[in-house]
């Protein structure tokens, strides 16, 4: 660790500008962003649309976007699929094809895949095709956010030029897990320490204490991690 760094509320402030907490209010703000981008397109089609969850990430913005939409009778269906690109907190592989829609629902719709953000693009290309080979007659996507990078541009998206790792409501818990198995730095610190450091990210008060909570009930060694690092 860097000498001069001394605390957890130290370590987040060394960390500023690598990742964003996303609260609730504001994804469901940029979900109706985007739910009005997709009505303004399709209000005057004589057919409605079929909305694809990406999974996991696309699975709350869906569902937000879709609840945006439910007055105006524009989704005919909610199809889910799931894929994976990220193995971990900023490490990407090959994207994989891990529940495929059911082409008996898609098959000659007009498809919007809808994803929480969209990063080198990959994955919304795979949907594209993914749609297609399924059957869609037409395919479009939308995305909360967008990193200015992407190879695939979506048709419809609340904010562009995202450069944070961004922490979106329900992946709290589990981004947490992932930094502290992976970053020195943090597993240096203990409990207190960890709980400031998480709490300087911008997580709140409960959260925080439900994952400590977990961590201890499961007695997982994450919350002793590492043993080398307590004889130093």
């Amino acid at each position: 660790m860097t000498p001069a760094i001394k605390s957890g509320a130290d370590l987040a402030r060394a960390h500023a500008g690598r990742f964003r907490i996303v609260g609730y209010d504001e994804l469901r703000s940029k979900a109706t962003d985007v739910a009005g981008s997709i009505l303004q397109k399709y209000d005057t089609t004589e057919s409605a649309i079929v909305v694809a969850p990406i999974l996991m990430g696309g699975g709350l913005p869906a569902r937000l976007v879709v609840d945006a939409l439910l007055g105006f009778g524009l989704v005919k269906a909610v199809v889910p699929c799931q894929m994976r690109r990220y193995t971990g907190v900023g490490s990407a592989g090959k994207t994989q094809m891990l529940i495929e829609m059911d082409r008996r629902r898609v098959e000659g719709e007009m498809v919007v895949g809808i994803d929480d953000l969209v990063d080198g693009g990959q994955t919304l290309a795979a949907f594209r095709k993914h749609a297609l080979l399924r059957g869609a007659a037409q395919v479009d996507t939308a995305v909360i956010f967008a990193k200015p990078h992407t190879i695939e541009r979506p048709g419809h998206c609340a904010e562009s030029g995202v450069t944070e790792w961004l922490v979106l409501p329900g992946e709290e818990l589990d981004f947490m897990d992932e930094l502290t198995m992976s970053d020195p730095d943090l597993q240096v610190f203990g409990e207190e320490q960890r709980a400031a450091y998480f709490g300087e990210l911008g997580f709140s008060a409960q959260v925080v204490a439900d994952w400590l909570r977990l961590q201890r009930r499961a007695g997982q060694s994450i919350m002793n991690l590492p043993d080398h690092a307590k004889k130093k």
